[in-house]
């Protein structure tokens, strides 16, 4: 890794990088996105896992990569793609939180490897994913108490408080309608 590094060393202070550290850079945010992709999907407990997610949190550190590295340090650019980005949103509805912190990694990673931080990125992609395994293998802040969400859909002519009550009170601790 060191003699990757120092192939870099003189390019580290220019604004535009060369193509020899495009391709390490862009290797390095797909190889480390690929991590944070793979710790996702082993982490994850959800009924919704989404493969379309996963690639998508991938392709975002990439695209956030050539983004750091387009800009570097051009004000003008930078202001550019803010506000024609600013316009997109991210058109998903997040199944649970911790996906927002997915999309949030992903993209911080790319931001420091576009950046040309590379030990950086790779530093703490490891710590964030130890992190994120550790707290996923321990069970750490879950609840006491298990509590599941059943959707129920019936037609307007049926009174749900008279047909469900009975199945409820039998098979249920407590039950809460949403809606």
């Amino acid at each position: 890794m060191d003699a990757i590094l120092e192939a870099f060393k003189e390019t580290l202070g220019q604004d535009d990088p060369t193509p020899l550290e495009v391709v390490w850079a862009m290797s390095l945010s797909l190889t480390l996105n690929l991590i944070i992709g793979t710790v996702y999907k082993a982490t994850y407990r959800g009924a919704k896992y989404s493969q379309d997610y996963v690639q998508t949190l991938v392709i975002m550190g990439l695209v956030t990569t050539i983004l750091i590295m387009v800009v570097s340090g051009n004000m003008g650019i930078a202001f550019g793609m803010f506000a024609a980005f600013s316009v997109i949103r991210f058109r998903r509805n997040l199944g649970q939180a911790r996906d927002l912190g997915f999309v949030l990694f992903a993209m911080a990673t790319g931001m420091v490897v576009g950046a040309r931080l590379y030990s950086m990125a790779a530093l703490t992609t490891l710590i964030v994913s130890l992190a994120i395994i550790m707290l996923t293998k321990w069970n750490m802040f879950a609840p006491r108490l298990l509590s599941h969400q059943l959707r129920v859909r019936v037609t307007n002519d049926i009174n749900y408080d008279e047909d469900f009550k009975p199945i409820f009170e039998k098979y249920t601790e407590d039950v809460e309608l949403k809606n």
